[in-house]
């Protein structure tokens, strides 16, 4: 009886590789963008540390909510409905000195945070909300990932403080990106993969003849 000739998708090893090839199709990693936002409504602002400082790229200056404490609120609009993938937050830096003086608090600090989504400027139905720890004070958090980093899509986004150790919280930066996954599979991807499977199949039914 002259033997079966080897096939190489039944190689375990082999057929592992060509998996971890063709899975690096199913979800394709792209660099995030930051959003364009404006900002279109807030808790009242302490005189000197007015909202627009909270997007005007200078981590030394603040906006401060004049004693919105954890009521304390910033609603961002974008020109249309876009795909919202994290956040980089700031915390305070010039807290507890002039703005602009990166005096670093420790004073009216964000300890935790909500981004609530919306495509109503009211936010009077909410796509999605979710809640980060800020830890630390007068420093960048990590990004918050939104949705586990594969985003919320919508027009309108409101930051939301839920704790603070002090009356005058807000922030010196925030900036809103694009998700950097793309859970879109690759349509080579998807044929390659069901080659390799009924190339498996088709030589495991030979081996048992």
């Amino acid at each position: 009886m002259s033997p079966k000739p080897t096939l190489l998708f039944l190689s375990p090893v082999w057929f592992s590789l060509l998996l971890l090839l063709v899975s690096s199709g199913f979800a394709k990693a792209s660099l995030p963008v930051e959003l364009s936002a404006t900002i279109s409504g807030n808790t009242p602002a302490y005189p000197s540390y007015e909202v627009n400082y909270f997007t005007d790229n200078d981590l030394s200056t603040d906006y401060a909510s004049n004693g919105g404490g954890a009521s304390t609120y910033v609603d961002f609009q974008f020109s249309g409905a876009v795909t919202v993938g994290s956040a980089i937050y700031t915390d305070r830096t010039s807290s507890g000195f002039f703005n602009g003086s990166y005096w670093g608090g420790p004073h009216d600090n964000v300890t935790s945070y909500k981004l609530i989504f919306s495509n109503e400027p009211t936010f009077s139905s909410v796509l999605w909300e979710q809640e980060y720890a800020s830890p630390g004070y007068a420093n960048t958090d990590a990004p918050a990932l939104v949705n586990g980093g594969y985003g919320v899509t919508a027009q309108f986004v409101r930051w939301q403080v839920t704790a603070t150790d002090g009356g005058n919280p807000g922030g010196a930066e925030i900036h809103f990106f694009t998700p950097e996954i793309v859970p879109e599979p690759s349509i080579g991807a998807l044929c390659c993969l069901g080659v390799c499977l009924f190339a498996r199949s088709r030589g495991q039914r030979q081996m048992r003849q």
